[in-house]
């Protein structure tokens, strides 16, 4: 194949690996960039969640959909940002998951439309 191998790395030869440290480097990388992401993606939602607070004062809010797929890692950054954005009266509000995960809009959709068929 040539100088360059199959690697396209002068010097190394076709089935050589990365050193630990570039993968450790590439790894702690994609870790920040992830966690950034799910930042960003908190603060976005929290923000959604205490403009609903504030209109409907719910005793509860319930998170449905591929977020709650992610509620593990989003609830803990969450919970922190709406309560710092919240009006003293709205604190406590409980931010929980829905029990129906991604199928969760589904449901409400089929309620919706078999709600007028049950009345």
């Amino acid at each position: 194949p040539g100088a360059l191998g199959r690697s396209g790395a002068v010097g190394l030869p076709s089935t050589a690996m990365p050193p630990t440290s570039v993968c450790a480097a590439g790894t702690f990388l994609a870790a920040a960039s992830a966690l950034a992401f799910a930042e960003s993606a908190a603060d976005d939602i929290a923000l959604g969640l205490v403009a609903v607070i504030h209109v409907l004062s719910p005793q509860r809010v319930v998170i449905g959909g591929g977020v709650a797929n992610a509620f593990d890692v989003l609830a803990p950054i969450i919970r922190p940002l709406v309560d710092a954005r919240l009006m003293p009266p709205f604190r406590g509000v409980e931010i929980a998951r829905s029990m129906l995960g991604d199928d969760a809009g589904l449901v409400g959709a089929a309620q919706l439309i078999l709600r007028p068929l049950q009345d």
